[in-house]
């Protein structure tokens, strides 16, 4: 048995005493401070089956005579130590719970501090296809990895112009020949999250994304930046050769692979190497770029889970043409445009865009593609 150490209760003593006079003996009459002598009370309040120092005093300093426990290495009563350990077997045990539940494997990959170490634990064990690519926007790279979380490839690539993960506006602007399609030249995002590859079919109109040999080198990416067939961005060679985007790539430089209106660019040799490993149905997930930003799994109305950005999330992408021609943007009013129309213009103009078919983003003839990739 351990030795019990006990105290008996004189005249003039009181809880603060007793406490400072015990620390002074065990530290050799050492200078010691106020919150010593509170956190002495409050362990010999617990170590006498006290709730409270208040409690402690009211019940032992009251009286003289009064025996009280000063040291004891193990609790006294067995009922203490079951109380003390209910709390913490309480808490524990919706973790245990927890464990084996599809829920805590999402908690614990959304956790994790770096997101494509997110990615790659997800994929290995619930991609359905061989390969999947990485764009990382600040190393300007896109990295092939197969299920198991190898890199098999990686490929320079061009980007677009503008630093930053907001929702590519280009392709909706442009397309509707709004007034507020200017701000496209200062928003060429490429948009980061979770894409599904679509192989968009050849046009022979497209030249500009045609190699030698007259095959079409160019896939949509489809996903939570919706807006035309194939999503607002896509991945696709170099278009008709630009040579100021290919020196951009060859350089390796990430500021001269600032290129695009969103889409990456590719050589056309690293296309072909590409093409080797993705294709329809692969996944390509674009890393954020802004600090602060970062990929979370999220449950979908299908009961499957994407990895979406958690910033710019509030724009819709999939409205109709009516109400494209009336998005509004705050911009500050030295960079309107000379097409924009003044606050008092008629609603005349409205009501023409309302009464046009309303028709999607997504759906667009073949004819218009050539100006959606860039």
């Amino acid at each position: 048995m351990t030795e019990v150490k006990q105290y008996t209760v004189k005249t003039g003593d009181c809880a603060w005493t007793v406490a400072k006079r015990n620390i002074q003996v065990k530290n050799n009459n050492a200078k010691i401070t106020n919150t010593q002598i509170m956190k002495e009370m409050e362990r010999l309040a617990k170590l006498n089956n006290c709730n409270s120092v208040n409690d402690f005093s009211a019940k032992y300093f009251n009286n003289i005579g009064k025996k009280l426990i000063l040291e004891q290495e193990t609790p006294s009563n067995n009922n203490t130590a079951t109380a003390t350990n209910t709390p913490q077997v309480k808490k524990q045990s919706p973790e245990i719970k927890k464990t084996n539940t599809p829920k805590t494997e999402i908690q614990r990959i959304n956790e994790m501090p770096n997101d494509l170490t997110k990615i790659i634990q997800y994929n290995k064990k619930n991609y359905k296809g061989n390969f999947y690519g990485v764009v990382d926007k600040k190393t300007c790279q896109l990295m092939i990895f197969d299920k198991s979380g190898k890199v098999v490839k990686r490929i320079t690539v061009g980007i677009g112009k503008t630093k930053g993960d907001g929702l590519s506006n280009y392709y909706q602007d442009h397309y509707k020949h709004t007034s507020d399609a200017y701000k496209a030249e200062s928003n060429r995002f490429t948009t980061p999250g979770e894409f599904t590859l679509d192989e968009a079919p050849g046009n022979p109109n497209h030249k500009g994304y045609m190699g030698n040999d007259g095959t079409y080198r160019s896939m949509g990416l489809k996903g939570d930046n919706r807006g035309v067939r194939s999503g607002q961005q896509a991945i696709h060679v170099v278009y008709n050769n630009d040579p100021n985007r290919i020196k951009g790539i060859k350089s390796k430089g990430t500021e001269d692979n600032r290129m695009s209106y969103g889409c990456v660019n590719l050589l056309q040799e690293d296309y072909d190497t590409m093409h080797k490993y993705l294709g329809e149905g692969d996944k390509i997930f674009i890393l954020p770029e802004e600090k602060g930003n970062s990929l979370k799994l999220e449950k979908q109305a299908d009961g499957t889970y994407v990895f979406h950005q958690q910033y710019h999330k509030q724009d819709k992408r999939d409205i109709s043409i009516a109400r494209a021609s009336q998005v509004k943007y705050d911009v500050r009013p030295d960079k309107a445009p000379k097409s924009k129309k003044p606050q008092g213009a008629p609603k005349k103009t409205q009501t023409v865009a309302s009464q046009q078919p309303q028709k999607e983003f997504h759906i667009l003839q073949p004819s218009t593609w050539k100006n959606l990739f860039s």
